[in-house]
């Protein structure tokens, strides 16, 4: 899968430079087909998941963590329980041998819903800036060589000024 920073690499270097695909495929050692993807495709990659990952030792305890966030929607903020209070509940009341984590993580799933927001960022010029660390192959002095890549950018919610 290409980074962002790849994909942004790979289109600058075609549209702005002008190298062909087969240019940058050659150069990157990437294919032909995943240099066309990274040009038409110019949204921020994301790995996604094709299916839930499984958890024997949690399973059992599933509905009983949903119950609790339950009963926890008409109880005061500060009474309602954080992932590591139900760890430790589950452990002192059930006898639970799973990890810490494996609940934080099924907890956190839970309260959020699952829903995955972006927020635009957004700024007049010279306000704010943007930085992106990357790695990338080139040549230097005629030898390919990957180097690490920082790139800061003014923001602005304009794509033209």
């Amino acid at each position: 899968m290409l980074r962002m920073v790849d994909k942004e690499y790979i289109r600058k270097k075609h549209y702005i430079e002008g190298w062909s695909i087969r240019k940058i495929s050659r150069n990157f050692e990437i294919s032909r087909q995943t240099v066309r993807k990274a040009l038409k495709d110019s949204n921020i990659p994301q790995y996604k998941l094709s299916k839930e990952k499984r958890s024997p030792v949690l399973e059992p305890y599933k509905e009983i963590i949903r119950e609790w966030l339950k009963q926890d929607q008409s109880a005061p903020p500060k009474q309602r329980h954080t992932a590591k209070r139900i760890y430790d509940r589950l452990i002192h009341e059930y006898d639970f041998t799973g990890g810490e984590s494996t609940v934080r993580i099924f907890v956190r799933k839970e309260k959020n819903g699952h829903v995955e927001m972006f927020i635009p960022f957004t700024a007049d010029w010279g306000e704010q800036a943007q930085v992106d660390w990357g790695r990338a192959k080139v040549y230097i002095g005629g030898k390919l060589t990957e180097v690490s890549l920082l790139r800061i950018s003014a923001t602005s919610g304009h794509r033209f000024r």
